[in-house]
């Protein structure tokens, strides 16, 4: 149980980290949509979310 969070605040501390680079509104939508699937739905990353997203929707 505890790999997922892990995996989750791994991902929000790369997002976080990304805000100090030259891309900063692509990292900042990144932590949005990070932030955004983890709370809604429970996935660790924005890729997960649109996996579960698509296996749902083609039910």
């Amino acid at each position: 149980m505890a790999i997922p969070y892990a995996v989750a605040a791994l991902n929000l501390a790369v997002a976080v980290a990304g805000l100090w680079t030259r891309h900063k509104l692509g990292w900042s939508l990144y932590l949005i949509a990070s932030l955004a699937g983890f709370i809604l739905i429970g996935a660790t990353t924005p890729i997960t979310a649109v996996l579960t997203l698509i296996t749902v929707a083609s039910n």
